[in-house]
């Protein structure tokens, strides 16, 4: 209970420190996508590899974790995808297949969770705004 209370603490941390990220025009770009490079070592993910791998194997690689807190990991992934996609605006091939990657997350988070979450409908409406460019 306390591991799972710490986890949907992390998820919620990840998401305010991905919004105040993404409404910071005056911090430079390269500078937010370090940032969100932290987050995604803090998960013990390693950027340049989850940022290749499309939502199948990404799913693959967390499910390496603790199988209590796969869903909680999942969600993290995508809030951390999304704001990687809104980032790499100026290349987008890279945006394309990261907003594709966290959307896929998105949908499995809500095919295969109770649970009911507002942001993340937002969040996939932001995707498929960029989808939809």
């Amino acid at each position: 209970m306390l591991r799972r209370d710490y986890l949907l603490r992390l998820v919620a941390d990840i998401s305010e420190a991905v919004y105040r990220l993404l409404h910071r025009p005056d911090v430079p770009t390269s500078e937010r996508l370090g940032q969100i490079e932290s987050l995604y070592r803090l998960m013990g993910l390693d950027p340049p590899t989850i940022r290749s791998q499309d939502a199948p194997e990404i799913l693959l690689t967390l499910a390496a974790g603790e199988p209590e807190s796969y869903m909680q990991r999942v969600e993290a992934a995508a809030i951390l995808l999304t704001a990687d996609a809104m980032l790499h605006e100026g290349t987008p091939s890279q945006q394309r297949s990261l907003a594709l990657a966290a959307l896929e997350l998105f949908r499995y988070i809500d095919d295969n969770s109770e649970e009911y979450s507002v942001e993340r409908i937002e969040y996939i409406e932001q995707l498929k705004q960029i989808l939809n460019t």
